[in-house]
């Protein structure tokens, strides 16, 4: 069952144990067991490389309303509002992280 980034968070501090200044993860835990998908070489393809202005604008157009689209909690709505105002931006951002790998 995936998780909204609030609850991903909580569930972590919960599964935590703080040991020495340290937070310890059990990894026995429910939620380290959770079986996770994985991409397949054609989706991994489809989704490696610069993003485009087109990429863009599809998930802009696309993305659900209500929802968070990660884990800044920016609403769904400010970036469908701020779409042209921030799209070369975002872009940037994105195709920089993806160069650098950070």
């Amino acid at each position: 069952m995936p998780f909204s980034s609030r609850e991903w968070r909580f569930e972590l501090i919960q599964n935590a144990t703080l040991k020495c200044g340290k937070i310890v993860l059990h990894d026995d835990d429910e939620f380290f067991n959770i079986g996770h998908t994985t991409l397949n070489d054609n989706e991994n393809e489809l989704l490696s490389g610069h993003m485009s202005e087109t990429e863009y604008n599809k998930a802009i157009i696309n993305i659900t309303n209500n929802t968070s689209p990660g884990s800044d909690d920016i609403s769904v709505e400010f970036y469908k509002l701020f779409a042209k105002d921030i799209k070369q931006f975002y872009i940037n951002s994105i195709n920089y992280s993806y160069t650098t790998g950070s």
